[in-house]
């Protein structure tokens, strides 16, 4: 994966495969189980899921397309530029249930929209 380059130029930094599945646990519980009931796993999810996150970042491909796939859920995905209108469209056209938020993307959300309706 590339780091973000958040306190100097982004790095190829190496993630060994096991470290990848100790990330689900949080992730889903962040997620609230992505519809399922962790007490009825019989229940179906019809869990939508979306990030503006670039999957090849680590929060993107840790915290939105590995979880994910990892469940069977559908995952939307985007390849243009980030914007709040785009990203309200994308949600409402795909039924988007679920989402890993970057804090600027939410709040470049939350600035076009301050009170969504969903």
């Amino acid at each position: 994966i590339y780091t973000s380059g958040t306190t100097g130029n982004p790095k190829g930094a190496l993630i060994p495969q096991r470290a990848l599945i100790g990330n689900l646990s949080g992730f889903v519980a962040s997620q609230n189980w992505f519809g399922f009931d962790p007490f009825d796993p019989s229940r179906p999810s019809d869990a939508v899921f979306w990030s503006p996150a670039d999957w090849a970042w680590t929060g993107g491909l840790m915290d939105a397309l590995l979880p994910t796939l990892y469940f069977g859920r559908p995952i939307v995905a985007w390849q243009g530029r980030f914007s709040a209108a785009k990203a309200f469209e994308l949600m409402a056209a795909y039924g988007v249930t679920h989402a890993f938020l970057f804090p600027t993307a939410l709040k470049a959300m939350m600035k076009a929209e301050p009170r969504p309706q969903r």
